[in-house]
C-alpha cells in the first residue's frame, strides 16, 4: 500500500471518530 493511501484512510478514519465525538 503506498503511504498516500494510507494516510487517506487515516484521516478518514481520524475524521469520523472525531466527528462522533462532537
Amino acid at each position: 500500500m503506498d503511504e498516500t493511501i494510507i494516510k487517506r484512510i487515516n484521516e478518514s478514519f481520524l475524521v469520523r471518530y472525531y466527528g462522533k465525538e462532537e
